[in-house]
């Protein structure tokens, strides 16, 4: 696997490269579409990156 992403990755994640709101962070959500390009880009199926490097959010009470 090895592959990291980047600000200058060419991944599309919404960031506006403040570089403040994710320092330190466990909680960025990223949406399918994000998991499609960041798997292509790390050359690793979907399933591969979401088992290694996400964990699904908590659901809130309704």
């Amino acid at each position: 696997m090895g592959s990291t992403v980047m600000i200058s990755s060419k991944v599309k994640l919404g960031c506006n490269i403040c570089d403040r709101c994710c320092v330190n962070r466990g909680d960025i959500k990223i949406t399918p579409v994000n998991a499609i390009e960041i798997s292509k880009f790390m050359n690793i199926s979907i399933k591969d990156f979401l088992e290694e490097y996400t964990e699904p959010a908590p659901r809130r009470a309704t």
